[in-house]
């Protein structure tokens, strides 16, 4: 008898490690989540940037970017590491003595898409600009590259541009 309860408690323990981790990495996982929607609420910004067609290009683009600036390179580099994209320095100290240099953390397009969907659950002050910022990608559908595009679709880009900018 004692030699199945033993097996038995063997069996217990092990399902309740599986439990534990699985809810362990869940929890950690959306607290890790929080954490960094709430450093972007505070220090990111959400845009959509509005390029005019330059020499040799056919036509006007918008991208959508999400970027957060920080002085501290951990964290920053840290939002690189989980979720792509690029880290810059920018030395500011040299525009003014008075300022800390700063690290920038910036994301595009699909990527950019994809991250503030992983967020939105936990954002509060920029909620309104994801939802935004997520709808104006979406009508883009996974398009690369360059291409012509059609007046209507220029003015309803040109729309969520404008939109986007009155939310700030």
């Amino acid at each position: 008898m004692s030699y199945a309860v033993g097996l038995m408690g063997m069996w217990l323990h092990h399902i309740h490690s599986l439990w534990y981790n699985l809810i362990r990495r869940y929890i950690m996982r959306n607290v890790d989540l929080a954490y960094y929607a709430g450093l972007f609420d505070g220090e990111g910004c959400i845009n959509i940037n509005h390029h005019k067609p330059q020499r040799g290009k056919r036509t006007e683009q918008h991208t959508l970017r999400c970027y957060l600036g920080m002085c501290n390179e951990v964290l920053v580099r840290s939002l690189g590491a989980s979720f792509g994209g690029s880290v810059k320095y920018r030395a500011i100290h040299l525009k003014n003595p008075k300022w800390k240099d700063h690290w920038i953390w910036t994301i595009e397009s699909n990527q950019a898409l994809h991250w503030l969907k992983m967020m939105l659950p936990f954002l509060r002050l920029k909620k309104q600009e994801a939802l935004v910022a997520i709808e104006f990608q979406q009508t883009r559908g996974g398009q690369r590259g360059r291409r012509r595009i059609s007046e209507a679709e220029m003015r309803k880009r040109q729309q969520y541009y404008e939109l986007l900018k009155s939310l700030k």
